[in-house]
């Protein structure tokens, strides 16, 4: 009799096990904590899973539940879904978040249903940890009651009228050439309207890439406007006289002949007409008129200036100043030239 009892008592509550509540929690330290549970593993299709997230964390740290959410309902074909969100609730503290999710399922089977990982973000310059989960199948089945519609008769078509089309009209309507040409017009319609527009692709592609290219050889100088080749003889001239004014022991330097060599050396270099020129007219030439860059043309303003104050307010230097003022000004008249194409 007792045993009898058991099998009955074991009967009776075998189908609450196999519909029991399905736990996993995830091996971290404390104070980290988080858990997920399904109410249960078997499920009717229509039926509702119950889903709890549970988390803690420290207070520097926190969770994202819209990323949770969407891992749990993400699907391969988002046009197909597997489950369906029919409710939510978060509830959540600065160290605490608890989520309740109502969703169910959409077809038969045995469906798959994931977190993939769940991460604790840290607010500060802490290692943000993540929290890999299982996969969690659900066995879905149909329900056993399963009412047909029923629908009305076809409501029969009597008499039947004695309809038939000469084989004369036949060809006519339905084989003759202006059937098929207008048959074949709208066939091409609609292959057109189907058919995607590369030509107009290729074409766009074609503009960005010649764009593109230009933009590609105008940085590399492909496009650069040709400038007057360097007059080398004039030049080795214009340094030929300016050594013969190399500063000497207790003579000072020659200002305004240094000068006149200067501009004319900018005038054989670039092409510029600067003998009738001041030197802040000059400055605004080689700023505008010359591929200089800003340190060549702040050495060549330097040397303007300098022999500026020598010439017009009396300034004197030493003879260290002189020499290496000298050799400022030999180096801009020997080095100085525009790229050669």
């Amino acid at each position: 009799m007792i045993h009898i009892s058991k099998m009955y008592v074991f009967i009776l509550f075998f189908p609450l096990v196999l519909c029991g509540e399905v736990l996993w929690k995830a091996e971290l330290k404390e104070p980290f904590f988080f858990s997920v549970s399904f109410s249960s593993e078997n499920l009717i299709l229509g039926q509702t899973l119950q889903v709890k997230i549970e988390s803690l964390f420290p207070a520097n740290y926190q969770i994202k539940s819209y990323e949770i959410i969407e891992d749990l309902l993400w699907s391969a074909n988002p046009l197909s879904p597997f489950w369906e969100l029919r409710d939510s609730s978060i509830d959540q503290t600065n160290s605490q978040t608890t989520i309740h999710l109502s969703v169910i399922p959409l077809v038969e089977g045995k469906l798959p249903l994931a977190l993939s990982k769940m991460t604790f973000y840290s607010n500060e310059n802490e290692k943000n940890l993540s929290v890999s989960t299982p996969l969690f199948y659900f066995d879905i089945s149909l329900p056993i009651h399963i009412k047909i519609p029923q629908f009305a008769p076809l409501i029969p078509l009597e008499p039947e009228f004695p309809l038939f089309v000469s084989i004369e009209n036949e060809t006519k309507w339905m084989n003759g050439p202006e059937a098929l040409e207008q048959s074949e017009k709208e066939m091409k319609k609609e292959l057109y309207a189907h058919t995607f527009p590369w030509s107009y692709v290729l074409t766009l592609l074609f503009i960005a890439a010649m764009v593109c290219l230009l933009k590609f050889f105008k940085h590399i100088g492909l496009f650069k406007s040709q400038q007057l080749p360097l007059q080398t003889n004039a030049i080795k001239a214009i340094e030929n006289e300016l050594m013969s004014l190399k500063p000497i022991k207790n003579s000072p330097l020659n200002y305004p002949a240094l000068s006149m060599l200067f501009k004319k050396a900018i005038q054989d270099h670039f092409k510029l007409n600067t003998q009738t020129l001041t030197s802040s007219e000059i400055a605004a030439l080689l700023k505008t008129q010359t591929p200089l860059t800003q340190d060549k043309i702040e050495d060549a303003v330097t040397l303007m200036n300098a022999m500026d104050q020598a010439k017009y307010a009396g300034r004197k230097f030493s003879g260290q100043e002189e020499v290496k003022l000298f050799e400022k000004l030999h180096a801009f008249v020997a080095h100085t030239s525009l790229p050669s194409e």
